[in-house]
Formats: structure tokens, sequence, C-alpha cells
């Protein structure tokens, strides 16, 4: 990963050229009278691919299920209609 230092007036010039950039890997720190001011980076928090998005989602839901069950075994349930427990509901039919 690379950091690469712009200022607006490039960053407007190269901005298909830098989005590539950070689709790659890079990042981008958009500077102004010498002090970052923004940056871009891939959003590591969006998944990419279908695999990736079915991954975090079930991620997702094992985490809820190990909170819940969690709560359950000390003895401080979640309620029935709480929708964590809606949702693990939903999920089992599906």
């Amino acid at each position: 990963m690379q950091q690469i230092i712009v200022t607006i007036e490039e960053a407007r010039e190269q901005l298909s050229e830098l989005i590539a950039r950070v689709a790659a890997g890079d990042y981008v720190v958009i500077a102004e009278a010498g002090k970052s001011i923004a940056r871009l980076t891939k959003p590591s928090m969006f998944p990419a691919t279908p695999e990736e998005i079915r991954a975090t989602e079930q991620g997702r839901i094992d985490f809820i299920r190990d909170y819940v069950e969690s709560r359950d075994r000390e003895g401080n349930p979640v309620p029935a209609d709480h929708p964590l427990r809606t949702l693990l509901t939903t999920r089992k039919a599906e």
C-alpha cells in the first residue's frame, strides 16, 4: 500500500487515476496549504465480491447468535420479541 499526496486541483484533474490506485490498495491524501484535508481509501467495511458479502453477513449472524446464546446461558435472555431474536428466526427459515 502506498500513500499518494495531491492537492485539490491535482485530485480534480487525476480523479479517475486516483480512484484506480485506491481500488488497487493505495490511499490518497488530499492536501490544501500543506495540510491534509481528506483521505481516499478503499472501504474495507464494504465487501467487494458476492462471496465476501455472504461471508460478512454470515459473520454478523454468527456474532448475533453467539450474543443471544450467551445471554441465555447467563440467565439474562434477550426477550422473545426482540429484533435480534426475530433476525435469527428469520435466518433459520431461509
